[in-house]
């Protein structure tokens, strides 16, 4: 694993990464190169913020740039599809320039301390890690940093303050959708929380499953603390009403002071 002081990036670490190797959408060999700057996006089918920003990547992979862009994702892992059902659906969006990676084993997880998606590593010559950061960052940003012009933030910087919240009030697509126009609030997903079992249908839940529509919120406290997030949140509850509304107590690596917390289950 990468120490989290970029600038003390070690011969090993940059062993490790050029020694990984992941296969394209297309089945072709993929090997990180010493010799050339790499701009890489980590993503998923199921994130609305990844997709949204295919469109404008797919425009910056087609041009001729100092940095090579590429994807990866990581089927079979957190609720991603597998490799085959992956590459069925992505053909179905009509992208052309942007090669897309799989990562089944997950080793760039953990190589890049990815927390949330999207993703984003600025990768330049020699395999040095500038920066890897949260969230969406457009083609201009992306072009800055390759140029020298882009934000100094360490990865140490970037992640420490990045936390996850599971809240549930109600309709999940409505909360989801409140709460991903938040500033600070970096990714939302929607699943099931609690209930007996693991990956319930939506049927299930409609017969007392004892399931709750919740969504898990990936925020970055600098910008939105816990408190303001909790205010947003009852703004759009009523904690009285039993049974119809439910918050689900923060999970946080740091600090942790959960009283129980069930694992949450993503639609696919």
């Amino acid at each position: 694993m990468l120490n989290s002081n970029l600038k003390k990036e070690t011969e090993d670490e940059k062993n490790l990464l050029e020694s990984i190797q992941l296969t394209d959408i297309n089945g072709n060999d993929y090997t990180f190169s010493r010799d050339k700057n790499i701009y890489i996006k980590f993503w998923a089918s199921w994130c609305p913020t990844c997709l949204a920003g295919l469109e404008e990547l797919d425009r910056l992979a087609g041009e001729t740039n100092n940095f090579e862009v590429i994807t990866v994702v990581f089927p079979g892992i957190n609720g991603e599809k597998n490799p085959t059902k992956f590459k069925e659906w992505y053909d179905t969006l009509g992208y052309k320039n942007i090669k897309v990676l799989y990562d089944t084993d997950g080793k760039l997880l953990q190589i890049f301390k990815i927390r949330a998606l999207p993703t984003s590593a600025i990768i330049y010559k020699d395999l040095k890690i500038d920066n890897v950061i949260v969230g969406h960052i457009s083609n201009g940003q992306i072009k800055d940093y390759f140029e020298g012009k882009g934000e100094n933030i360490t990865m140490e910087n970037n992640t420490k303050n990045i936390k996850d919240i599971y809240l549930a009030g109600g309709c999940f697509w409505g909360v989801e959708e409140y709460f991903a126009r938040i500033d600070g609030v970096i990714d939302t997903v929607s699943g099931y929380a609690n209930g007996s079992f693991d990956n319930p249908s939506y049927e299930n839940v409609c017969n007392n499953s004892g399931h709750a529509e919740t969504v898990h919120i990936t925020y970055d406290s600098t910008k939105v603390p816990l408190d303001t997030l909790l205010k947003y949140y009852f703004r759009i509850i009523d904690p009285t009403s039993v049974n119809k509304q439910v918050m689900i107590e923060e999970f946080n690596t740091e600090l942790v002071y959960i009283i129980k917390m069930r694992k949450i289950n993503k639609l696919l």
